[in-house]
C-alpha cells in the first residue's frame, strides 16, 4: 500500500472520488480550499509537504500537471515522487492493462474504410481495448492479425497473439497498432520500435500519454510528428491517438550525388553531393569518396562506379540512389530542381519495385557492342570489351550466354542512374566489383585518347542491366531530366 498525498482538490478530485482509497491518503494540500479536513484528511499548503512521510505527491489537475511539477520541483520534492491522478490510479493502484478503449471509435472508421488489412497487433493492445468488446466492424475487416487468419482463430478475448515485435513471421503490413504502448515501455523502446518498422507496414496507429498522464516519463511530450503524415488524430481523457502513414515521413532513403566539379546540389536533404575522381583536390569541401575503404584511384577507369563502391562500403540507408551532378530522376520533364523526384513521390514504387531506373536507350540502329565499337579507339574497345567477357565467363558462367544476346541487342537503361534497397544494391555491387577492378588491371588509359580512356566505364554502365535481366530484378522507368 502506498503513502500518498494528494494535490488538488478541484474538479478532477471529484470526479474521481470513488476511486480514491483515503486509507491511502497521507494529507491533501490545495491553495484554494479552507484548512479544515476533508473526508478525515488534513488539508495543509504546499509548503509544509516535506514535513510528511510519502511515497507519491499525486496531481489531480488536468491541465497544468506539469507546471504543478515543476514548482514542487522548486520546493525540493524529488521528481520521481511526483505523480499523475490517472497514473496512480489506473497504473499503480488497480494496475489496469488498458486505457485506450476510447480509441475503438476512430479504430471503427479506419477499418471500415480499409478492407481486408494485414495487421501486427503489438502486445495485444488493440485486442485488450477493443476486440474483447465483440466489435465485429472491426474485426470482419481485417483479414490477417498477428499471423492468424481470422477466418481461422476466434479473435474475440483470444489471447494468443505475438507480444514481440521480434516475433514477425510476415515481411509486411498494412497497419502496425501499437494502443498502451507506453504502459509497459519507456520512449525509447517506443522509438526502436517505430524504426524496426519503418519499412515493415504503411500506417502505424499509436497511443500517446498526454495531459502530463505520465510525468515520470516527459519525453513522450516532446513527441511530434510531421502534420502531414498524420491521416487521423483524435484526443481523450489522458491520451492521444494517431493514425500516422510513414510513407509520408522522410524515409531512410539518400540518393547519392556524383559530381567531378563544382556544382550547386539540390536542396532537398534527400539528395547528398558526393566529389569523385583520385586526386580528391574536392573544390566544394563536399563528402570525398577517397576515404578508407575505396577504389578512388581506378576513377579515370570506371567513373562513377567508384562513387558507388564508397556507398556499397561507407553508408547504411535502407534505400539508396545515385544520380549525377546533372541528371535527375523527375516525375516531368521540367528540368529545374523543384520538379525532380523527393521521397513522398517515389516510396510506394520502391515498395512495388526493386529497382527504379532511367528509361531504355535504344542503340538502333547500331547494337550495344557495335555502337561502342565505333565510338572508342578499336583497341581500347577490343581490350575493354573481351576483357570484360572473360572475366565473366571464368567467374560467371552462368551469365555468358545473356551476355552476347544482351550486347548484340539493342535496349539498355542508361547512365548508371538507379534508386534500390540496400539488398539489392548488395547484391549488385557485389557482382559488379568482383569484375571491375580486375579489367582496369590490364588497360593502360594512357595510350588512349580521353573518351576511350572511358572504355571500362562504358562497359560498366552496360553491365548494370545484364545483371538486371539475369537476376529478375523488377524494375519502374522514372523519366530523367539534365539540369545544366
Amino acid at each position: 500500500m502506498s503513502k500518498i498525498i494528494i494535490y488538488g482538490a478541484g474538479k478532477m478530485f471529484w470526479e474521481n472520488i470513488k476511486r480514491i482509497d483515503f486509507s491511502e491518503v497521507v494529507c491533501i494540500t490545495d491553495e484554494k480550499r479552507f484548512m479544515t479536513p476533508l473526508f478525515g484528511c488534513n488539508i495543509i499548503r504546499k509548503e509544509r509537504i516535506l514535513e510528511y512521510e510519502f511515497d507519491y505527491i499525486v496531481i489531480f489537475n488536468k491541465w497544468y500537471a506539469k507546471e504543478i511539477k515543476e514548482d514542487l520541483i522548486n520546493l525540493g520534492i524529488s521528481a520521481d515522487k511526483i505523480i499523475h491522478w490517472a497514473y496512480y490510479l489506473y497504473i499503480i493502484k488497480y494496475q489496469m492493462p488498458n486505457i485506450s478503449e476510447d480509441s475503438m471509435f476512430i479504430l471503427k472508421k479506419w477499418f471500415g474504410e480499409k478492407k481486408g488489412q494485414v495487421v501486427l497487433d503489438v502486445d495485444g493492445g488493440m485486442t485488450l481495448n477493443c476486440l474483447h468488446m465483440s466489435n465485429k466492424q472491426i474485426v470482419n475487416n481485417i483479414s490477417v492479425i498477428d499471423n492468424y487468419e481470422t477466418g481461422d482463430v476466434d479473435l474475440i478475448d483470444r489471447r494468443l497473439y505475438a507480444h514481440s515485435i521480434h516475433k514477425f513471421e510476415k515481411d509486411t503490413y498494412d497497419t502496425i497498432v501499437c494502443l498502451d504502448y507506453f504502459l509497459k515501455h519507456t520512449f525509447e523502446e517506443w522509438r526502436e520500435l517505430f524504426n524496426k518498422t519503418f519499412d515493415s507496414s504503411r500506417y502505424i496507429i499509436v497511443s500517446v500519454p498526454y495531459q502530463g498522464f505520465n510525468l515520470s516519463d516527459t519525453s513522450w511530450d516532446k513527441w511530434e510528428i510531421e502534420e502531414k503524415a498524420i491521416v487521423e488524430s483524435s484526443s481523450y481523457n489522458m491520451i492521444r491517438v494517431f493514425i500516422i502513414d510513414k510513407w509520408k515521413i522522410h524515409p531512410n532513403l539518400k540518393v547519392y550525388v556524383v559530381t567531378h566539379k563544382p556544382f550547386i546540389p539540390p536542396a532537398d536533404t534527400m539528395y547528398v553531393p558526393v566529389y569523385a575522381g583520385a586526386g580528391n583536390d574536392n573544390p566544394m569541401g563536399i563528402q570525398g569518396e577517397r576515404v578508407e575503404d575505396n577504389i578512388s584511384d581506378l576513377n579515370q577507369w570506371i567513373n562513377e562506379c567508384t562513387v558507388l563502391y564508397w556507398i556499397w562500403k561507407h553508408t547504411s540507408e535502407t534505400y539508396v540512389g545515385l544520380n549525377h551532378y546533372r541528371r535527375y530522376f523527375s516525375l516531368t520533364m521540367t528540368p529545374t530542381y523543384e520538379r525532380i523526384v523527393n521521397a513522398a513521390e517515389i516510396m510506394e514504387d520502391l515498395r512495388e519495385f526493386d529497382m527504379l531506373v532511367a528509361p531504355l536507350y535504344d542503340s538502333y540502329p547500331f547494337s550495344l557492342k557495335a555502337q561502342m565499337e565505333v565510338s572508342v579507339n578499336a583497341d581500347a574497345f577490343k581490350k575493354g570489351y573481351y576483357k570484360i567477357r572473360s572475366i565473366i565467363e571464368e567467374k560467371y558462367p552462368n551469365y555468358i550466354r545473356e551476355f552476347d544476346i544482351y550486347f548484340e541487342g539493342h535496349y539498355m537503361y542508361p547512365c548508371n542512374m538507379f534508386i534500390t534497397n540496400r539488398g539489392i544494391l548488395d547484391a549488385y555491387c557485389n557482382w559488379l566489383f568482383d569484375i571491375l577492378p580486375e579489367a582496369c588491371a590490364d588497360f593502360d588509359v594512357n595510350v588512349y585518347d580521353i573518351y576511350s580512356q572511358r572504355m571500362i566505364g562504358f562497359m560498366a554502365e552496360r553491365l548494370l542491366t545484364l545483371w538486371i535481366i539475369h537476376n529478375n530484378i523488377s524494375v519502374k522507368e522514372i523519366p530523367m531530366v539534365s539540369i545544366e
